[in-house]
């Protein structure tokens, strides 16, 4: 099977186990037969057997080619696709229980993919899966307060918290990282004097009233 290689005109042979028919746009080496065969779904996936969708086996191999084709002058920002794609992933097998689809991350273990800003870092640096768990002292924000308050105080991964809610899935079943809303219980404080809603007081002492009286063995 030819495929043309995602840089330049060079074209590359792939055996048909490891083809797909769609898949998500992070894809760099792999890419889908419906972009470069789009009239031919009937041969592939009928005939041929090709794999219609992409899996976390796929997504992992093309993030570790990608990695050694441009590491260490990738940026950081080109992995969070993959990272993306993978929690979607990662959702769909924990909630199909299948554990064999996740031991593909493990190939990932090593690979230095999760942008972590460091305090007063200029740009985000990449970072291993252990970097991110506990003891490290790189943290997740995954509230929007917290993000606000430890800022520029201590690393936090590069994500905005809708993105790092995204990414739950990958992070709790497979990195398992120090998130600040755990890390730092919040503690609410008071300004000012404290004085009892009276509207509110007046409603909940003629609620217990009733309570009361409509319990015969407390109003006896």
């Amino acid at each position: 099977m030819t495929c043309r290689h995602p840089w330049g005109e060079r074209i590359e042979w792939r055996k048909i186990s490891t083809c797909i028919w769609n898949g998500p746009k992070c894809l760099r080496f792999n890419l889908p037969l419906s972009a470069q065969y789009p009239d031919c779904e009937e041969l592939f996936c009928n005939i041929l057997h090709v794999r219609k969708s992409a899996d976390i086996a796929t997504i992992a191999t093309d993030a570790l080619r990608f990695s050694q084709a441009l590491f260490p002058s990738l940026q950081t920002k080109e992995f969070k696709p993959y990272l993306l794609e993978l929690s979607i992933l990662v959702k769909q097998s924990v909630e199909e229980h299948d554990s064999g689809a996740l031991s593909c991350l493990d190939d990932l273990k090593d690979l230095p993919m999760f942008p972590v800003k460091e305090i007063h870092g200029m740009l985000p640096k990449l970072v291993k899966c252990r970097d991110l768990s506990w003891p490290s002292s790189n943290f997740v924000a995954d509230r929007a307060d917290l993000r606000g308050l430890f800022q520029d105080k201590v690393p936090l991964l590069d994500f905005s918290v809708d993105e790092v809610y995204a990414l739950m899935p990958l992070l709790e079943n497979f990195v398992h990282p120090r998130f600040l809303s755990k890390e730092a219980p919040g503690n609410y404080m008071s300004r000012g004097e404290k004085r009892l809603n009276r509207k509110l007081t007046s409603d909940f002492r003629s609620k217990n009233l009733e309570f009361f009286r409509s319990v015969p063995q407390l109003s006896a």
